[in-house]
């Protein structure tokens, strides 16, 4: 399975900038599924696993789901996430239900890791040699 995540800026709009231009995919054998924001979230589901399959391999379909119909992904999210770490607070114990301040490391850790790479112009190994900005590093040394 693949998964892929897009994210750009989005189009100005008055004040509010236009939040259309993130989501991900996912791949699989048996089809590819679409979350993207526009200007709610929604969901398709396309039922191959070729992203170039002919027209008789179906089509892209929505898939409705009730809480995210209402308007309110992101909101139910948040408070999901709110509720787990008073429970993770109140039971003295880690986030489970979310990712916690770990997770949020490792992924900046593995961000970092392609900017790091580049500015080593090889490979590198977690955890990270150097735990500085790569941008920061890569400044001074052409300081």
């Amino acid at each position: 399975m693949r998964g892929y995540y897009d994210s750009h800026k989005g189009i100005p709009s008055g004040n509010i900038t236009a939040s259309r231009w993130f989501g991900f995919e996912v791949y699989g054998t048996k089809g590819i599924i679409s979350l993207r924001a526009s200007p709610g979230t929604e969901m398709y589901i396309y039922p191959h696993g070729l992203w170039t399959a002919s027209e008789d391999d179906g089509k892209w379909e929505r898939i409705l789901i009730d809480e995210w119909e209402n308007g309110e992904p992101t909101r139910l999210s948040n408070r999901m996430i709110v509720e787990e770490l008073i429970q993770a607070v109140e039971e003295e114990r880690d986030v489970i239900a979310c990712s916690s301040g770990r997770d949020a490391r490792a992924a900046l850790e593995m961000i970092m890791a392609v900017h790091e790479s580049q500015r080593l112009g090889t490979r590198v190994a977690f955890p990270l040699e150097n735990r500085e900005n790569p941008y920061e590093v890569w400044r001074r040394e052409q300081g």
